[in-house]
């Protein structure tokens, strides 16, 4: 238990980071979708590059490090398991998150057909779920 708070921090940090970087890349490819009307191909290709290394090294890592520190401390506080329905409740909604999280690349595959309000629409369910996971994980309700 003495590194349980450093784990925690680090979990932590790594959602921040995940959640971000998937919210700036939807933003991004928002732009990128919007760029595809203009042709700029040079910039197009710049962009291309830029979020395939922000999925793979920032936003995948990251959420590599959250679920893997997340592990670590139910395993250091199996107490959580059983202080009430909120942590199956919130492993639900986590479980909606990584499906969110793998559904961007969906997105970047198929940005062609993909429409603009599909990008607003996972942005906004993205907040709203992370938003629950942390209203959940603070007051631990149920």
């Amino acid at each position: 238990m003495h590194y349980y708070e450093f784990i925690k921090a680090f979990h932590l940090i790594s959602i921040i980071i995940w959640f971000s970087s998937s919210i700036y890349l939807l933003k991004t490819l928002f732009f990128h979708k919007s760029l595809l009307k203009i042709k700029d191909l040079q910039l197009i290709k710049k962009l291309e590059q830029k979020e395939i290394f922000i999925y793979r090294y920032v936003s995948s890592l990251s959420f590599v490090f959250a679920v893997t520190f997340g592990i670590v401390l139910i395993v250091q506080n199996s107490a959580l398991l059983q202080s009430g329905y909120w942590i199956y409740t919130k492993f639900f909604f986590i479980s909606l998150l990584a499906i969110a999280h793998h559904y961007i690349r969906v997105f970047m595959d198929e940005l062609f057909s993909t429409e603009l309000k599909a990008f607003e629409y996972l942005i906004l369910f993205i907040v709203i779920v992370l938003s629950i996971v942390i209203f959940l994980t603070i007051t631990k309700l149920f």
